[in-house]
């Protein structure tokens, strides 16, 4: 073969020309230099199952048809039986070989008299299918033509070794695509400084875009709050991630996401590098993991509420009077249980006022001009503390900017990051006399759970007010009692006549001091 019409075929090739046209190139070829031989290119498909026509010269008909779509094991002709041996077959006069037996009367009648062929063997030494060529004379092949026979067959087999790889790129592209657009993950491609390219159904639906035009018009900024959690911008941090990813080949991480409605969520972050280099092209896998975090925060908080309720106990047990127990819960409510602020008012029955008596938390500069009231014709007396005492019941208000209730707390509450609020009333002897109020950082803190445990620490108070109560009343008739007793020996021993004290028997229990003279005894011992 000249090497100018090599050079055209391979470029052919290399230019992506279809295949049938690099290979019925080939055989034009072949059949330029070898006067008499016509030829064709059977191809075995690439599960090894069938062989069909790939290219050839005007063959009539019936021989293509014989030859195209047969097994690979097939006993029906030559090139079917030896395909897969890889080794050249040479028939020098099919009109007597017995492995023509099934098509020599198509070929006799076709004017073909011997039939020669040889592999196509890919660099993998895979058999990729055969050059069959048919002579009109009964000869076996000239070292001319087996020359002609290597130069196709290699040239053959770059052809279709790349139409294969090209086959299975479209494959592996149909397939990323198929799981690019399927996956329930929002899956973008993105580069460092042009931002996204591409974005799958999930990621559209993900940050609540129109499309994906209007995705790829966003930045990895856009779909960021300006801070991160851990206070860093996110531009910065987004960047530094980005680069780290091209650098080590992937890097997995936690990420605060807003979508394109302001809402915020938490997500785990995969980015993958696809090439490397400064444009390097970046794959990103998101996952919102709302639920997780707030699972894993919910569970958090139940933690510490049990370990606050712990320490309310131990307050309970150690406490002798409320100035001594209130300090002490407040602190524990915020210190074990992670609230914001928690404060403890106690009813003054004279102004219908609501006063705090302890506190304990950020934001205590809140309670020095906070005015609640009891009464519900007044605006201070509708919030949830007020509420909670005059109705006896818990009020929770999950979140403390929108709820219509605390409208006249909001701007100050929202200055200290008060975000959440409950109000459960206290009570001593079954008898509401003020409210435990407890704040926290983030909205609709309190779910079912936290509420059951913080009822809870509400009954184990009131039940320390009860204690406290009886015990105070205790005391107090002791005293009385001690008091009265005292008053009474006075009098006994003051009065001037003779005063005894009889018992049930007759016996003689007691006598004051003047009774003592008269008996001339200075006891009764």
């Amino acid at each position: 073969m000249l090497p100018n019409e090599t050079e055209r075929i391979l470029e052919m090739v290399a230019t992506g020309a279809p295949l049938s046209e690099s290979l019925c190139a080939l055989i034009e070829f072949l059949e330029s230099r070898a006067p008499g031989v016509r030829g064709s290119i059977l191809l075995l498909d690439q599960e090894g199952v069938q062989v069909y026509h790939g290219a050839s010269s005007p063959l009539p008909s019936p021989l293509i048809t014989a030859m195209d779509g047969q097994p690979s094991r097939s006993q029906a002709g030559s090139c079917d039986t030896e395909i897969l041996p890889r080794e050249p077959v040479f028939i020098e006069n099919i009109a007597v070989d017995p492995s023509w037996e099934g098509h020599r009367n198509i070929a006799l009648k076709n004017g073909v008299h011997a039939y020669w062929s040889t592999p196509i063997i890919d660099a993998k030494k895979r058999v990729l299918g055969t050059l069959a060529l048919y002579n009109a004379k009964p000869e076996l092949p000239t070292h001319e033509h087996l020359r002609l026979m290597d130069t196709v067959t290699h040239i053959a087999s770059i052809a279709i070794s790349r139409e294969h790889e090209e086959e299975a790129l479209r494959e592996s592209e149909a397939a990323f695509r198929r799981l690019f657009e399927s996956s329930r993950d929002a899956i973008m491609t993105l580069n460092i400084d042009k931002g996204f390219l591409s974005g799958n159904p999930a990621a559209i639906a993900l940050f609540r875009c129109a499309d994906e035009a209007e995705f790829i018009s966003l930045s990895p900024a856009d779909v960021s709050p300006e801070f991160q959690p851990d206070g860093r911008r996110s531009y910065e941090k987004a960047r530094e991630m980005m680069e780290l990813a091209l650098d080590k080949g992937a890097h997995f991480f936690e990420w605060m996401h807003k979508r394109t409605d302001g809402t915020e969520f938490f997500a785990d972050v995969l980015l993958t590098r696809m090439n490397p280099g400064p444009n390097g092209l970046i794959q990103a896998t998101v996952r919102d993991i709302s639920e997780r975090k707030s699972a894993e925060v919910k569970l958090q908080r139940l933690t510490q509420l049990y370990a606050a309720l712990s320490q309310c106990n131990q307050a309970i047990v150690r406490c002798t009077c409320e100035s001594e127990l209130f300090p002490q819960v407040c602190r524990d409510i915020v210190n074990f249980g992670g609230l914001k602020m928690a404060w403890i008012g106690i009813l003054d029955d004279a102004t219908k006022r609501i006063v705090p008596v302890a506190s304990f938390g950020a934001g205590q500069d809140y309670l020095e001009t906070l005015y609640i009231s009891v009464e519900a014709d007044k605006p201070a007396g509708r919030g949830p503390v007020g509420t909670a005492l005059r109705e006896n019941r818990a009020v929770w208000c999950q979140d403390f900017k929108r709820d219509p209730m605390t409208v006249p707390w909001q701007e100050t509450a929202t200055q200290y990051g008060l975000a959440a609020c409950a109000a459960i009333p206290l009570h001593c002897n079954g008898q509401p006399i003020g409210t435990f109020a407890l704040y926290a950082g983030t909205a609709h803190a309190f779910d079912e759970s936290i509420q059951t445990l913080l009822l809870e620490m509400a009954l184990d108070i009131d039940y320390a007010l009860t204690s406290f109560d009886r015990e105070t009343r205790r005391q107090r008739a002791e005293e009385d009692l001690r008091e009265s007793e005292q008053r009474l020996r006075t009098i006994i021993e003051t009065e001037p006549e003779c005063i005894k004290v009889i018992g049930l028997q007759g016996e003689l229990m007691d006598i004051n001091a003047t009774g003592l003279k008269l008996l001339e005894v200075s006891s009764l011992d």
